[in-house]
């Protein structure tokens, strides 16, 4: 099974169990005009990609498919108990193991400084995880089964017409 909104909401929702201090949502749709509420910062998950292996067989495409995710931290302050630095320490803690829905245990990828604007930190933690992209099968339209003749062990085999 491969559906993207799915392992990002059970991310976001291990995060949200897993952390404090810090409101935990999906990427925004509309970055320019997103405006951080939290008294102390925000986790931003979303979904950065992914990519897939050959394909190993000829009669149905199944395909691993490792899905990046960006946690994206937005913090207010970046080293006192409820800044950036302690965010990523808990983001790694609570996402390394974790299996997002349908999808192996998360991995780390990187970690890097994204900027300081107008006080606000950022950081972004890329995580990895992996699950199956198989390919939609429609039904055959094939000759339905209509008879049987059932035969016995003990019985020779019956003519058939």
């Amino acid at each position: 099974m491969s559906s993207t909104l799915p392992i990002l909401e059970s991310i976001q929702q291990r995060i949200a169990d897993k952390t404090d201090k810090f409101s935990i949502e999906l990427f925004p749709d509309d970055l320019e005009h997103y405006n951080l509420t939290d008294e102390f910062g925000a986790v931003l998950v979303q979904y950065a990609g992914s990519k897939f292996e050959s394909i190993d067989s000829v009669d149905v495409i199944q395909q691993r498919r490792v899905v990046m995710v960006a946690l994206t931290v937005i913090a207010r302050s970046q080293h006192d108990d409820h800044g950036a630095i302690e965010m990523l320490d808990q983001l790694r803690l609570a996402i390394v193991g974790f299996k997002p829905t349908n999808c192996t245990a998360c991995s780390l990828v990187s970690e890097e400084f994204g900027g300081e604007s107008d006080g606000l930190w950022q950081y972004q933690l890329l995580v990895q995880t992996e699950t199956w992209q198989v390919e939609l099968c429609e039904p055959s339209n094939l000759p339905k089964f209509t008879t049987a003749r059932y035969r016995r062990a003990d019985k020779p085999n019956p003519k058939q017409p």
